[in-house]
């Protein structure tokens, strides 16, 4: 029996081929690329979510946690594949799977907000140039002026803005109440062969089981003890991987 051991990868920032700073006069007339939108994620197995998604993202990808490879401290991300350089959600085309939730890390691409190291409480809007053509509807029209787009992009920027800080705040927490467990997810395929994925964190229930009172109301209060639940019912989604990656490579192997 063979079995195949992927880690999480979590390169940093995943997906983009290149930063630029946003530059108006730059990238005036430069639209967002309408084929294969979701391709720049095609080989990531896990996406950046905020807890702000939780609930969404919840129902259909594992919630979990890793180590940020800059900070050295957790981040939530969504699981989408059980093999590394593997996304089961996001096909040839580069689509994303239909009726399937998109995280805000995808929906945002190709921009990328980066904290100015000197004023921590300001960030630089940076963009993939991969990701732009000329086209419509522009981000900047030719007189060098903000489009709707580019605030519709702009509001969903600033949104996983705040979402970041809530969630780097949900992390300092868990770590501080010592919450987060390593833990490795096994697959056993109708082949024969099984899978295990690592690199991995999860709250550990008989921890939070022996949280005092007063640390639960804490939790709850700031909205985290709902979002531990919902992490912790999300990793039933495993199953899906599984029964997803397996009728991928039946397709494949039909075609």
């Amino acid at each position: 029996m063979s079995e195949e051991k992927a880690r999480l990868d979590l390169p940093l920032p995943p997906g983009y081929a290149a930063l630029a700073a946003f530059n108006r006069d730059e990238f005036r007339g430069m639209a967002r690329r309408r084929e294969q939108p979701y391709a720049f994620a095609r080989e990531m197995n896990a996406l950046f979510v905020t807890a702000a998604e939780f609930f969404q993202a919840a129902r259909h990808y594992p919630i979990v946690f890793s180590r940020d490879g800059r900070t050295g401290g957790f981040v939530p991300v969504i699981v989408t594949g059980l093999e590394e350089r593997r996304n089961l959600f996001v096909d040839d085309d580069g689509r994303w799977k239909p009726e399937r939730y998109v995280p805000a890390y995808a929906r945002r691409w190709p921009f990328f907000s980066v904290q100015i190291r000197e004023e921590p409480d300001r960030s630089l809007v940076c963009v993939d140039p991969a990701g732009l053509e000329p086209g419509e509807p522009a981000f900047i029209d030719a007189n060098g002026k903000p489009t709707a787009a580019w605030q519709d992009a702009e509001r969903l920027i600033n949104d996983m803005e705040g979402a970041r800080r809530q969630s780097m705040a949900m992390m300092e927490q868990l770590a501080r109440l010592e919450l987060l467990e390593p833990f490795e997810a096994h697959g056993v395929e109708r082949s024969g062969g099984s899978l295990r994925l690592s690199n991995m964190h999860r709250v550990s229930e008989a921890k939070l089981n022996r949280l005092a009172d007063k640390q639960i109301k804490a939790l709850m209060t700031k909205g985290m003890l709902s979002r531990i639940y919902a992490h912790l019912m999300s990793l039933e989604n495993f199953q899906q991987l599984l029964d997803l990656r397996i009728a991928r490579k039946t397709n494949e192997a039909e075609n």
